[in-house]
């Protein structure tokens, strides 16, 4: 793996245009120069010691992404980071928002997760009307699909329901990482007010939809509640915010 360069641009208005200007800036650039181009981010004469990182290399090729889950591989670097660093500390792992299991499994099989005595704690609504699969077509099943992707560990919990409630079915009573990424920012709201003190002294947040101006509800909501904490989000070009719990 060296460049990533893919058409997964959001928010386009003239997408001929965007194109073709793309093309250009590419060409100007010139070869071996670490391009990153997707995700609404571009960037080059970056290290990107991620593209070149064996064992992260191997465990996104091991799960055969979808074009849509290769075009953030930034965001799922970022996740392993802050898994391989989770790892280290106590406490289970939990995704608010997991869709098709693609990241949690990135990160489980990255980390050796099912030699851990941990949990990992996986929750989405699995709405089939927004979970696709191959060639854009609808999971019929998502919570079987994801539950399928995961039998080979005995420490994975998926939990289908609407975040809060859902975590009546259950939940963990100490977090080492906390992924939220719901778009939605109600949802995620309650997911902090319910698992925020919960997770670990050195524990990390990710906020997948913080920095996304689409998303600009989460921004206002988890700014203000985790300021008021004392709390401040990092956000990230990848659209991403982090936050590291004392």
């Amino acid at each position: 793996m060296n460049d990533v360069i893919t058409n997964q641009f959001y928010g386009v208005s003239d997408a001929a245009k965007f194109s073709e200007g793309m093309r250009m800036v590419l060409e100007s650039v010139g070869h071996n120069k670490n391009i990153y181009a997707s995700d609404n981010m571009m960037t080059f004469g970056r290290n990107m010691g991620f593209m070149t990182d064996p064992e992260f290399v191997k465990v996104i090729q091991d799960n055969n992404p979808e074009d849509l889950e290769l075009s953030f591989l930034w965001r799922t670097h970022t996740l392993a980071w802050a898994a391989r660093h989770a790892a280290q500390l106590e406490g289970d792992f939990v995704e608010c928002g997991c869709y098709r299991g693609y990241t949690a499994k990135v990160v489980a099989d990255l980390v050796g997760f099912s030699d851990m005595n941990r949990q990992y704690w996986l929750y989405d609504v699995f709405n089939p009307e927004t979970i696709m699969g191959s060639h854009n077509a609808s999971i019929s099943d998502p919570f079987e699909f994801v539950k399928k992707r995961f039998e080979a560990y005995n420490n994975v919990n998926v939990i289908k329901g609407y975040v809060p409630s859902s975590f009546e079915q259950g939940m963990p009573e100490k977090v080492a990482l906390l992924h939220i990424d719901m778009n939605h920012a109600e949802a995620e709201l309650g997911a902090l007010e319910h698992l925020f003190e919960r997770v670990v002294s050195g524990g990390v947040i990710v906020l997948d939809d913080y920095g996304w101006t689409a998303y600009k509800a989460q921004t206002v909501v988890e700014d203000g509640w985790l300021n008021a904490k004392g709390y401040f989000v990092l956000e990230l070009p990848t659209g991403q915010g982090v936050v590291i719990k004392r």
